[in-house]
């Protein structure tokens, strides 16, 4: 299920509205989201998988410091479960 997704569900929990909220992200992040559900090969997202690629989790750029992390349900749904300083 590695495969790079064409198109994005996204499911956003709520304890990671607290930590963009938090991080003073929210404006950036809504921004990141947008291209991440229109286009999710936008560059300025690297949105990638990460080792080891069996766990399903995967990044993307919030900015320069914050990731996002996310687990892959299906084909097209993630859930974001984390954003932090550069995971």
């Amino acid at each position: 299920m590695q495969d790079f997704p064409n198109t994005v569900n996204l499911i956003v929990e709520e304890k990671v509205l607290k930590e963009i909220k938090r991080y003073g992200l929210k404006k950036k992040f809504d921004k990141q989201k947008s291209f991440l559900l229109t286009n999710p090969s936008h560059r300025s997202l690297d949105f990638k998988p990460l080792e080891p690629k069996d766990l399903n989790t995967w990044s993307f750029r919030v900015d320069l410091h914050f990731r996002a992390l996310l687990i892959r349900e299906d084909e097209n749904t993630f859930r974001l479960f984390k954003v932090g300083n550069h995971l």
